[in-house]
């Protein structure tokens, strides 16, 4: 066998699993019809090429379909792919020119079931396309907090880009839920097509924001027990926010209209006194949520909420948490615990800075 006809069908093998995972993408079904014309296997070319029309025709792309019927007068007949997805995949994304070297470049891994594919926090080198099977991406016990579903991955999807394009290790365990089959890209190669391809970036990055705040959002105690699809819900509607340290972050006294949840830094509940002093009454790490009172019942912030340091925070509609406590029970009870210890430890910070005052001359 010469190294031709080896380059040829390992790029076979690889265009009939993509044709598998994005049976919309026509590039990919055209690529696997020329290659087997090059491996001289004119029947199954004719049969891939007899698809590509019908794929074409139901994309509305009616002259490429014409000059397929040139050269095959008798697709000429109105076919259409009704069940052809919409699923566009990653490689969809790359030029035609680049997407055989891509391809060919690619490395296959298969998992056992309970396999896992990476750890939480480990390195962070390569990413994954998923060729069958499915994964689960689970946030391992934390301190008090337990395991956490973040995600449910199927063939098709992307996998590892987050950590990436972040700079950061894992945020998740992921493990196979059963038999799977992967494709790697290591990172040197993911940066060199973005660098080249600058429209790649933005396509996988709003894929990877989404998956990275339903992260932070599981990190919150309570909000880690809605349901994956309420928590991607609520990811896709929040907005990240950031102040830097000592800037004021809510006013006292101002109506609540968003709860938001700390993601990064630290954040006070600040009293201030009629002599001009501060005290802080509570406060707030990552993973605390602020405004939550709102939640349960139209209020305001009994006190200004400032930055200890550089925050960034997630600001999340009310209107939506709202919905969620209102259809779990355990939502309600949960916060209506956490306002009261609040309340009691601000209390008692208050008491305490009156008798302190008291004290004074």
């Amino acid at each position: 066998m010469n190294d031709t006809t080896s380059v040829l069908e390992k790029s076979e093998e690889m265009y009939a699993q993509l044709i598998d995972l994005y049976p919309s993408d026509d590039r990919f079904l055209r690529k696997y019809a020329e290659i087997l014309e090059k491996l001289h296997r004119p029947v199954q070319a004719e049969k891939n090429y007899e698809k590509l029309h019908a794929l074409l025709l139901h994309k509305g792309k009616v002259t490429d379909a014409r000059n397929l019927e040139k050269r095959y007068p008798h697709f000429s007949g109105e076919l259409d792919l009704n069940d052809s997805q919409d699923h566009p995949g990653f490689l969809s994304f790359l030029d035609t020119s680049l997407l055989n070297k891509i391809i060919l470049g690619l490395k296959r891994r298969k998992l056992k079931q309970g396999e896992y594919l990476y750890h939480y926090q480990g390195d962070t080198d390569t990413m994954y396309i998923i060729i069958s099977g499915s994964f689960s991406a689970i946030l391992p016990a934390i301190g008090t907090q337990k395991t956490v579903l973040l995600n449910l991955l199927k063939r098709g999807d992307i996998v590892g880009e987050m950590a990436i394009l972040l700079n950061n290790k894992r945020s998740a365990d992921v493990i196979a839920n059963n038999p799977c089959e992967v494709f790697e890209l290591n990172k040197k190669s993911i940066q060199s097509l973005m660098q080249k391809h600058p429209n790649i970036k933005p396509t996988i990055m709003n894929e990877a924001i989404i998956r990275h705040r339903v992260n932070q959002i599981s990190r919150n105690h309570i909000l880690a027990r809605l349901p994956l699809k309420e928590r991607i819900a609520l990811a896709k509607s929040a907005q990240e926010k950031q102040c830097k340290h000592a800037t004021r972050i809510a006013e006292g006294g101002v109506l609540i209209t968003k709860v938001a949840l700390l993601t990064e830094g630290v954040a006070d509940l600040v009293y201030e006194t009629s002599r001009g002093e501060s005290h802080t009454l509570h406060d707030f790490q990552v993973g605390d949520m602020f405004g939550i009172m709102a939640i349960l019942r139209d209020s305001s912030y009994p006190a200004d909420i400032r930055a200890v340091t550089n925050v960034r925070f997630l600001e999340m509609p009310l209107n939506i948490l709202k919905d969620l406590s209102a259809s779990y029970a355990w939502m309600r009870l949960q916060l209506d615990q956490l306002e009261n210890s609040t309340m009691t430890s601000s209390a008692a910070a208050m008491i305490d800075h009156t008798k302190q005052i008291r004290k004074l001359p």
